[in-house]
């Protein structure tokens, strides 16, 4: 039986019993988390969250424990797209919970946006390592071995999309989310100063991080600016000049 039916058949067993089993797989995702070779597990777990999500009634602590979930899973190519339904369907429909735990929230969206993206099915790209991460300059000559991968490439620019769909549902709750989604903008600027990213994989990344910044609290991003090291701050300039000059509305025909 594939993975698939394993989780459509215990999603629907799980149907009345849901709050004791939220509370279970966080368990399991806590063992997860220190062990090896756990990939097909992960996706296993984050699938059945997902059919959770969709087929139970969830209350705030079940919502947690699946968000927290999410935090303690290795996130790879397996894992993401399931880790992003789970934000996505949070913020379509359990979107009052999600404003009463936005921090939580927003922890999540972090950790899929930044952790490594390629699992141990990927042939290594040196000799060393079998993963990447988005940013690709913690071993020289990555982003050489990279660009002659287009399919990994691919790949991570396809994971990208779906987080540009996820910041931009976020987008249509500024109220909510306008003085806090800088924060992830000042992680993304933090991680650009340490690590340099692929061309195409910028390109896709930062047409991401402008949804964020669309609705960001124009004082909160003068006090990052004010609080930034010099190095970084240097980096966030670039980034919203870009983003005034070739992206941000302004209203003007």
């Amino acid at each position: 039986m594939h993975n698939k039916d394993i989780t459509g058949t215990l999603g629907a067993l799980f149907i009345g019993h849901c709050s004791h089993v939220t509370g279970y797989l966080t368990s399991i995702a806590q063992q997860l988390s220190v062990l090896e070779g756990r990939n097909c597990m992960g996706k296993l777990l984050c699938d059945l969250q997902h059919q959770i999500m969709i087929m139970c009634p969830l209350t705030k602590q079940m919502i947690l424990n699946i968000l927290g979930s999410i935090l303690l899973v290795p996130v790879t190519m397996e894992t993401f797209p399931s880790m992003y339904e789970i934000l996505n369907e949070a913020l379509l429909n359990h979107v009052n919970t999600v404003f009463d735990i936005i921090p939580v929230f927003l922890n999540c969206s972090k950790h899929i946006l930044y952790m490594n993206l390629i699992n141990d099915s990927h042939a290594p790209l040196n000799g060393t390592s079998t993963c990447s991460r988005i940013y690709i300059t913690d071993e020289e000559g990555d982003q050489d071995v990279l660009s002659q991968k287009p399919n990994v490439t691919t790949d991570l620019i396809g994971c990208i999309h779906m987080i540009d769909r996820l910041f931009t549902l976020i987008s249509t709750h500024k109220e909510e989310f306008s003085k806090v989604a800088v924060y992830v903008v000042a992680d993304y600027v933090d991680h650009v100063h340490q690590h340099t990213l692929l061309p195409a994989v910028k390109k896709a990344l930062v047409s991401a991080v402008y949804k964020l910044l669309d609705i960001s609290d124009k004082h909160v991003l003068a006090q990052l600016h004010t609080v930034l090291n010099q190095g970084v701050k240097e980096v966030f300039k670039g980034l919203y000049s870009d983003y005034s000059n070739f992206y941000k509305y302004t209203g003007r025909v």
